[in-house]
């Protein structure tokens, strides 16, 4: 069944049998599948679960293992596993809607990472028991024309290359990293709160600000700022290999604006002071050759841009007049 958007109702039948998982999936913004939908409560108050979390709790059900709610729910325990909800701006994200409850896909892989069978295989009963035996089966579809076709973080950025993922696939990476990670402790997707979080993009800040107040020199600057940003690069990339989730974006904005921003304006300021300090020099040097004083002068605009130029009118106009 669907239950979110458009909804659509089960089967009767299996509605009786109380075997119904619904197959709504979450898209960020940018097409791409980054979160499992585990459970929604509908307007009955009634919870229901996906089709990949009600099988992975029935098969773990038969194993004398049931989730626990921990923290009012924003935590539930299973196994050997602690599963948090998403939150709104939980790693890359800023105010994403968190409904119902989700947790960030650590996916096993695409559809050749699991035992797959045709219909064909079925027909012809090509299919060995033992390859079922102890096993959660899915049965789906993988055919374009379905329209269950989905972009996740195996596609490449910018071309989306690479196939799709059908639902089916999807639904069968839930329920893995549910079983994984209850059965065999494998590592979910771990995020800073969002206290740590503030700090590090705040930290970040700091940094390039004091990179464009000590070098005053542009190229510095950018040296400083690669430098930087190339271990923020590395070590969020480290960390994601730990399964950690950083802020990466918003800490490289904070860093950019600092260093460069900040550093183009402080550059303007003392393009401005020594401007000024040169205009002051002239007038004194040259206070008793007001022909060669006027003639440096003109040189001085001419090689400065129109900005400057006003400038320096308004400031000989000050000097003068006082």
């Amino acid at each position: 069944e669907k239950i979110v958007d458009n909804p659509v109702s089960p089967s009767p039948v299996l509605s009786e049998l109380e075997q119904v998982g619904f197959a709504d999936i979450v898209i960020d913004t940018d097409g791409r599948v980054r979160r499992g939908l585990l459970s929604v409560v509908d307007s009955d108050g009634n919870v229901r679960y996906s089709l990949g979390t009600i099988l992975a709790l029935y098969y773990l059900k038969q194993r004398g293992i049931t989730p626990e709610p921990l923290e009012q729910g924003q935590k539930v325990s299973l196994g050997k596993a602690i599963f948090k909800r998403f939150t709104k701006n939980d790693g890359g994200y800023v105010g994403a809607d968190s409904g119902g409850y989700q947790i960030l896909l650590n996916y096993r892989g695409q559809a050749q990472n699991f035992l797959t069978f045709s219909l064909t295989d079925v027909l012809n009963n090509n299919i060995s028991p033992n390859s079922l035996s102890d096993r959660l089966v899915f049965i789906g579809t993988t055919a374009e024309s379905i329209n269950d076709l989905h972009y996740t973080p195996y596609n490449d950025k910018l071309s989306y290359s690479s196939e799709m993922m059908p639902g089916i696939v999807i639904h069968a990476n839930i329920a893995s990293q549910i079983l994984s990670s209850a059965l065999e402790e494998r590592p979910l997707i771990r995020v800073w709160p969002d206290l740590i979080e503030g700090l590090s993009i705040y930290t970040m800040a700091l940094i390039g600000t004091s990179i464009s107040w000590w070098f005053k020199s542009i190229k510095r600057v950018l040296l400083s700022f690669l430098l930087v940003s190339s271990c923020v690069l590395i070590g969020s990339y480290l960390a994601f290999l730990w399964v950690w989730w950083l802020p990466l974006i918003p800490c490289l904005l904070a860093l950019f604006t600092a260093t460069i921003v900040l550093g183009f304006i402080n550059n303007k300021q003392q393009d401005k002071i020594v401007l000024k300090l040169t205009l002051d020099l002239l007038l004194k040097t040259l206070k008793d050759k007001p022909t060669i004083r006027h003639i440096a002068i003109e040189y001085l605009k001419q090689s400065e841009n129109r900005q400057n130029q006003v400038l320096i009118e308004k400031q000989l106009f000050n000097k003068l007049n006082n």
